[in-house]
């Protein structure tokens, strides 16, 4: 008899039975794939967030601009979505909204109460944006713990 016919059997039977484990495993899998979806889902919410926050911050330092853009209005609606994605966090998905508005019209947001300028400050979104980061690290670690 061949060695190596025999490994490859030997393999093959190794395979089959690991096959068999992995669908009696499938349950624990599942929620597995649902942390790794929503870890991804964090992290491109981030990423998105992240950019336009950059993006609003060197249009607003070119002179303290703070003329309409629709573009910031789209970018911050982008951010808003993605951030939907992520099922927790209603309060920065009011936040990253209402910029969209904002953006669109600062001069309306001008004569408003001071709580909702402040609401909707770049100093709060970077308060959510670190709540964000230290939740897409937590989750890191539980997914390669």
């Amino acid at each position: 008899m061949d060695f190596n016919l025999l490994i490859s059997s030997i393999q093959l039977a190794i395979a089959a039975f690991q096959l068999k484990l992995d669908h009696f495993r499938k349950p624990s899998n599942r929620s597995d794939a649902s942390e790794l979806n929503r870890f991804y889902d964090l992290g491109e919410a981030i990423r998105i967030l992240e950019y336009a926050l950059a993006e609003t911050v060197s249009f607003i330092g070119q002179n303290n601009n703070r003329e309409p853009n629709p573009r910031l209005a789209s970018l911050w609606t982008k951010a808003s979505n993605s951030i939907r994605k992520i099922r927790d966090e209603a309060d920065l998905v009011d936040l990253t909204f209402e910029k969209n508005p904002y953006w669109r019209n600062p001069e309306f947001y001008q004569g408003q109460n001071g709580s909702i300028l402040q609401r909707i400050s770049l100093e709060n979104v970077l308060v959510q944006l670190r709540q964000l980061r230290t939740s897409y690290d937590k989750l890191q670690k539980k997914i390669n713990g």
